[in-house]
C-alpha cells in the first residue's frame, strides 16, 4: 500500500518504499509499533548525513522547521541550522557581507531590517532568526521570515550590531561528493604519473651515462669497462621494469641506485688491479731488457799496451 510522504520530504526524492523501508527497521530496533512522524523524521535526518552542500542543508533543515512546525513543536533550532547554513554556503562563495531583510516579519524583527554586518559576525552573532520575533506559520511558536540577503561591498557596515544569541547550533560535517573524490584521485595519479615520468627520466640518463663511462674505461682497463658496460644495461627502464616484477628489493629507487652504485665501486677497483698489474709488467720488462753478463777478458787492440775487454 502506497504511504503518503509528506511535501516537505518529498522533495528530496523519498519514496513509500523507502519510508516502508526505514518504518520495519525502527520497529524491528524498537520492538514496537512505530509512529509515522517518527519515521519522516529519521529520513530527514538520514538526508542531512548525507548532504554534499550547505545550500542542501538549509533546504533540509528549512523543511524540518515547517515539519515541526506543523506538529505543533518548537522549529526554531532548525530554523537557526537553515540559517547558518545560508551564511556558510555564502562564505564558501566569498562573501563578506551580509544584510537583513526583514520585510513583512514582526515589529522587532523590523528594528534589524537592513542592518549590514560581516559575515563572520553574523555567523558568530545569528541574529536571524531573531528568538524575540513575534511572526507565526502553523503553531503559536516563533516562525521569522527574516532573511540574510548579499550586501554590496559599497554598502558600510552598521555601526550598531546586533547582540549574539544564547545559543548558536552546530551543523553535520558535509559529505564529501564523488566529483572531489574523484578529482582527488585524479590529483593522486597526475602526482604519481609524475613521480614515474621522474624516475623514468632518470633512469634513461643514469644508465646512458655509466655505459658511456664503461665504453670510456675500455681504453684503460678492457676488465673494468666491460663489467660497467654491462652492469649498465639492467638498470634502463625497459630491463629494470622487469626485474622490479620478480624482484622486490629492486622496486625502491635508493636500492637501485645503491646497486648501482656497487657496480661502480666493482669497475674502479679492477682499474686500479688493472693498472697495478699494468705497473708490475713494465718493471718486469725493464729489468730484463739487459741479459746478464760477465766480465771475461779486458783488451784494447788499438795498443799492445793496452788491454781487452771480452765479454
Amino acid at each position: 500500500m502506497a504511504v503518503s510522504i509528506p511535501e516537505e520530504l518529498r522533495a528530496f526524492g523519498i519514496t513509500s518504499k523507502e519510508f516502508v523501508e526505514k518504518k520495519r527497521g525502527l520497529a524491528k530496533s524498537a520492538e514496537t509499533e512505530v509512529n509515522d512522524n517518527d519515521v519522516i523524521w529519521e529520513l530527514f535526518q538520514d538526508l542531512t548525513k548525507k548532504a554534499l552542500s550547505y545550500e542542501m542543508l538549509q533546504m533540509l533543515f528549512w523543511n524540518m522547521a515547517i515539519f515541526k512546525d506543523k506538529l505543533g513543536q518548537n522549529s526554531f533550532e532548525y530554523q537557526q541550522k537553515s540559517h547558518k547554513s545560508r551564511l556558510l554556503d555564502l562564505e564558501q562563495k566569498g562573501k563578506t557581507k551580509v544584510k537583513i531583510n526583514a520585510t513583512g516579519c514582526s515589529a522587532s524583527c523590523r528594528k534589524l531590517h537592513n542592518l549590514v554586518l560581516p559575515l563572520e559576525k553574523a555567523l558568530q552573532n545569528l541574529p536571524v532568526p531573531n528568538p524575540k520575533c513575534e511572526a507565526t506559520l502553523y503553531s503559536a511558536n516563533t516562525w521569522c521570515t527574516s532573511i540574510y540577503l548579499v550586501a554590496k561591498e559599497s554598502e558600510k557596515e552598521s555601526p550598531k550590531l546586533p547582540l549574539a544569541v544564547e545559543n548558536v547550533p552546530e551543523l553535520p560535517p558535509l559529505v564529501k561528493s564523488i566529483n572531489n573524490n574523484a578529482s582527488d584521485s585524479g590529483d593522486e595519479t597526475a602526482e604519481r604519473h609524475s613521480e614515474q615520468t621522474e624516475d623514468n627520466t632518470m633512469g634513461w640518463a643514469i644508465a646512458t651515462l655509466t655505459l658511456c663511462l664503461g665504453l670510456g674505461l675500455l681504453f684503460f682497463s678492457p676488465w673494468a669497462g666491460g663489467l660497467l658496460v654491462a652492469w649498465s644495461i639492467p638498470f634502463f627502464p625497459p630491463l629494470m621494469l622487469r626485474l622490479r616484477r620478480s624482484l622486490p628489493f629492486l622496486k625502491h629507487r635508493w636500492e637501485r641506485w645503491s646497486l648501482l652504485g656497487i657496480g661502480f665501486l666493482l669497475a674502479l677497483l679492477l682499474l686500479l688491479l688493472t693498472q697495478l698489474a699494468d705497473r708490475e709488467i713494465n718493471n718486469s720488462s725493464t729489468k730484463s731488457a739487459i741479459p746478464p753478463y760477465e766480465v771475461l777478458l779486458i783488451e784494447d787492440q788499438s795498443s799492445s799496451t793496452r788491454s781487452r775487454l771480452r765479454v
